[in-house]
């Protein structure tokens, strides 16, 4: 049954007599592992009988429902099976009480909610409950893009390495490679082809970033085993708990996960240092750009990825700039200039090729953008391939560049908008000019994306203001900025800061005169927590 429901005290002798006699067989609930945070969520029913005898002469059957967020149950009686009047009564007196729809039904092995009886009059449900379905379903796929070019041969050789349905044993398999080259979208790809094999899954991404906190790795562990379980993240005290929790809750699961991002072994050891952790059967799939933290950790399939071949590269390049697999004849010779200049790495093939898009076919434009390229067709640092599409940003569109890569990254972009109200340039057309230029992405959840070179490039750029935190733009680091903020340090300069991260001691006592934080000499500032 579904657990903690009440236990209900009755009275025998106020029971219907007929009772005494009744006795239906149902098949228990599978444990409900959804985590319902809206009354009409998700709702479990069940139809049973035949009752050995009726109830008031005609009524054979009883159909349950159970609101899984507040466990209250309604009872109805039927005639047959195939009535939909039990249903329909009991989603129109919920609605007019709750005022909300319902959301998702459950049934066990319900073949009545199927039946052409059913479906006919309940026709709408049956789609939404179809949509549900889908939209969990999705929950387990990673996003990858439209634009995959020379991929599935690389995948077909990673998905070897993971050997998928030899379930003998946990297998490892380590990517690495220099960024921007599409060690992540490998990864996602390859996990979204092989996941319905797992009981469950978790993808967990700028591990690098993350670990930068002061609790990040417990925060990591959290979501791990909310992941696998599907249960609510719980706040670890330190590492060694999540440590405990990881051992002891996922070694009979057969699971997938996805490291994204790696540069120290510390992070593997604290997210799954033992294989013996994960039920026999598991695949853990690792990205880094350090090849000795996958030395480090032993691990033994790897994968480098490589450059793209040339035709590849051009293809992916003249998706970006042109919409067409092949360049336009009077810009071939440059399509291919720009495709060696930038060293065939996916990511400044991207970011140059929506750039010069929005150009259309201004040769000048393309001109101009490969003498730049030239200049810095030495450089091996990717960044500072990428700088080149800021650097002929407008000066407005720079700055919201900049602050996204500083502060608003995996914001939702309808609260971010807001915060420049106050500007001279219109935020909508930044947001959108930076989006084609595929400097970020807004994802379906309306979240903003940044590749991790692109903030990287940003976040150096606001470095190089000035050595002294209190002289730059924008502070992002939770412990410089409080630093700041209490010494006093900061000039109008200083537009904005973010305070995320900062672990504040429960010791500190926040009436100290230490803690009195002066805003006045700052012009303008967005702090986010």
């Amino acid at each position: 049954m579904l657990k903690g429901l009440p236990q209900l005290q009755m009275r025998v002798d106020m029971m219907y007599p007929r009772w005494h006699y009744v006795k239906a067989h149902q098949l228990s609930y599978k444990e409900s592992l959804a985590i319902i945070n809206d009354p009409l969520e998700l709702i479990h029913s069940n139809v049973f009988g035949h009752l050995k005898k009726p109830l008031v002469g005609v009524l054979w059957y009883m159909a349950t429902f159970i609101n899984d967020y507040s466990r209250h149950v309604r009872v109805y009686f039927m005639k047959e099976t195939s009535e939909t009047l039990a249903f329909k009564e009991f989603k129109e007196t919920v609605a007019a009480k709750i005022g909300k729809k319902i959301k998702c039904l459950q049934t066990y092995n319900g073949g009545e909610y199927i039946s052409q009886e059913f479906t006919k009059h309940q026709g709408e449900f049956i789609k939404l409950v179809v949509a549900n379905v889908v939209r969990e379903l999705k929950k387990s796929y990673l996003e990858v893009g439209t634009v995959l070019v020379g991929i599935e041969d690389r995948a077909e050789e990673l998905l070897k390495k993971s050997e998928v349905g030899i379930d003998d044993h946990v297998r490892v398999v380590g990517i690495w490679g220099m960024g921007g080259i599409g060690k992540t979208t490998l990864a996602k790809f390859v996990y979204n082809q092989i996941v319905d094999n797992f009981e469950s899954c978790s993808f967990l991404k700028d591990i690098q970033e993350m670990s930068r906190h002061h609790t990040g790795l417990q925060n990591l562990q959290s979501q791990l085993v909310s992941d696998i379980i599907r249960r609510e993240q719980q706040a670890y005290a330190n590492v060694e708990e999540g440590i405990n929790v990881l051992r002891e809750r996922l070694c009979h699961k057969k699971v997938l996960i996805l490291l994204d991002d790696v540069d120290h072994i510390n992070q593997i050891k604290a997210l799954a240092a033992d294989v013996g952790w994960f039920g026999r059967g598991s695949r853990i799939i690792i990205t880094t750009r350090e090849k000795g933290v996958l030395d480090q950790f032993k691990v033994q399939d790897l994968y480098e990825v490589a450059l793209l071949e040339e035709g590849h590269a051009l293809e992916l390049f003249c998706m970006h700039a042109f919409r067409d697999k092949s360049p336009r004849p009077d810009l071939a010779e440059e399509a291919l200039q720009i495709v060696n200049i930038t060293g065939r790495i996916p990511l400044a093939l991207e970011v140059m090729g929506s750039f010069l898009s929005v150009y259309g076919g201004r040769k000048d434009m393309w001109h101009a953008t490969i003498e730049k390229l030239k200049i810095k067709l030495d450089m091996v640092d990717v960044r500072d391939k990428l700088k080149i599409s800021y650097e002929l940003l407008e000066s407005e569109q720079k700055e919201i560049f900049l602050d996204i890569a500083c502060l608003f990254i995996g914001m939702d972009a309808r609260l971010v908008i807001p915060m420049w109200k106050d500007a001279t340039f219109s935020q909508e057309v930044g947001i959108e000019i930076l989006q084609l230029k595929s400097l970020i992405k807004i994802r379906e959840d309306n979240t903003i994306w940044m590749h991790d070179q692109l903030r990287d490039l940003g976040r150096s750029t606001v470095e190089q203001e000035d050595k002294e935190p209190g002289h730059r733009s924008r502070l992002w680091r939770g412990e410089d900025a409080f630093d700041v903020l209490v010494q006093q340090q900061g000039t109008s300069k200083v537009e904005a800061i973010s305070l995320e991260g900062y672990h504040f001691m429960e010791e500190e006592d926040c009436n100290d005169p230490k803690f009195q934080l002066d805003f006045s000499y700052i012009s303008s500032i967005s702090i986010t927590t």
